[in-house]
């Protein structure tokens, strides 16, 4: 196994925060279990509530962790970034191809394959 490439995964997190946030829409929102809101389209980046951030980073495992930022994932399906800037909430459904530059960089084993 390599080692993570920080600088790179750093710059490419960078870049996976920096789209203009919008909020969620309610006529938009895909519930889990009736009470989490999800995005609804990948790339991009949703603000959400505090109390979403948290149910998603208690209810399983992170598969990538640091500081406030992590990605989460049931399954195989791609990861959802979560992260807080500047006191606020987001999140980011990654594509496929994002979640497979994100493993690589991160050395962590895509989802789905813990």
């Amino acid at each position: 196994m390599t080692t993570t490439d920080t600088q790179a995964l750093a710059d490419f997190i960078r870049e996976l925060t920096s789209p203009q946030p919008t909020p969620l829409d309610p006529a938009v929102i895909k519930r889990v279990n009736g009470i989490v809101p999800m995005p609804d389209k990948p790339g991009r980046v949703k603000e959400i509530d505090e109390e979403t951030y948290w149910w998603f980073l208690e209810v399983l495992p992170p598969h990538y962790f640091d500081g406030w930022d992590f990605c989460f994932a049931e399954g195989f399906m791609p990861y959802l970034f979560f992260f807080v800037r500047r006191g606020r909430y987001y999140v980011r459904q990654l594509t496929n191809d994002e979640t497979h530059r994100f493993c690589q960089l991160g050395n962590i084993p895509l989802p789905g394959y813990w």
